[in-house]
């Protein structure tokens, strides 16, 4: 296998059909679960930040797509949440 460039998680190992693979192989739950984490931890206080507003948030969202989350996933998400 050829090493790539880093993207989507696990992904950073594998070019091609390969990739390709692994992505089918992950769980299309997990996928939307890892989105809606994010955001909802984003747009929530902790006690080490503020929270962001939805809007940051879904841009945070926007700025991971096809590296940190999967990018239909991530355009799905950002498309119908509210930004109020």
């Amino acid at each position: 296998m050829e090493r790539g460039e880093a993207s989507f998680p696990g992904l950073s190992l594998f070019r091609g059909s390969s990739q390709e693979r692994l992505f089918a192989c992950l769980s299309v739950t997990a996928r939307i679960l890892s989105v809606a984490e994010c955001y909802d931890s984003a747009v929530s206080t902790r006690p080490h930040r503020a929270a962001l507003s939805p809007e940051e948030a879904l841009q945070m969202l926007r700025g991971g797509s096809g590296t940190l989350f999967d990018p239909e996933v991530a355009r799905l998400f950002t498309a119908a949440a509210p930004t109020h």
